[in-house]
């Protein structure tokens, strides 16, 4: 893959591992912002589960509280490494 980043953008082979390697980090970026919206999803369906099927179950708040921590700190760790690895990969 890096042979093919330096004969499509004539970059070096430690342009071609920093493109590659920011490339890598801002997908995970782009995947831990997508958690938040799965977990409001996960929530609702377990709130709207009485409407239809009848059965009413008490939602667990604890284990959002989990999820949701865990991916802020998922979330920001992929952010700072976003941008050291897109912006600062020169030092």
């Amino acid at each position: 893959m890096i042979h093919y980043f330096q004969n499509k953008f004539a970059l070096s082979e430690k342009g071609a591992r920093d493109l590659m390697s920011a490339s890598i980090s801002c997908t995970f970026t782009n995947l831990s912002l997508m958690i938040p919206i799965a977990i409001i999803y996960l929530l609702l369906e377990e709130l709207i589960s009485p409407i239809y099927k009848g059965i009413y179950k008490e939602p667990n708040i604890l284990k959002y509280i989990f999820i949701v921590y865990i991916s802020i700190e998922y979330n920001i760790y992929f952010s700072i490494h976003s941008i050291n690895k897109t912006f600062f990969s020169f030092i």
